[in-house]
């Protein structure tokens, strides 16, 4: 297993498994999942830290279901805002830093990456 977190009695991981050796592999990880991510030797890790302000997050929460939990959706926007906080992002020291304000999926923002920094 190169991490794992539980989070609300569920647990999230990535196992070597999961890895291809011979193709990009894309994940997307909170600043704890990257810092254990940083400590094996095992991979060749780039971090690419995605962006968008405050008001853009929480439209595409509300905009994802038909019927939001509204409740959930500010529980989530506080534990992000604790977890993604400047000095914790500063410790991992992202590689590439990309401000998404718009409707880019993440798909298409990570093939753009590649393409732009000749990645895979």
């Amino acid at each position: 297993m190169l991490e794992a977190t539980v989070f609300n009695n569920w647990c999230y991981g990535t196992s070597t498994k999961n890895l291809d050796e011979n193709a990009l592999n894309i994940g997307v990880f909170n600043p704890e999942g990257v810092e254990i991510l940083q400590e094996s030797n095992n991979i060749d890790l780039t971090i690419v830290y995605i962006l968008a302000s405050d008001k853009v997050r929480l439209l595409r929460q509300l905009n994802r279901e038909e019927n939001p939990d509204c409740n959930e959706i500010v529980r989530r926007f506080g534990a992000d805002k604790k977890d993604f906080r400047q000095e914790r992002i500063d410790a991992i020291n992202p590689d590439y830093k990309i401000l998404n304000n718009g409707d880019k999926t993440i798909n298409l923002l990570a093939q753009e990456f590649a393409t732009a920094y000749a990645i895979g």
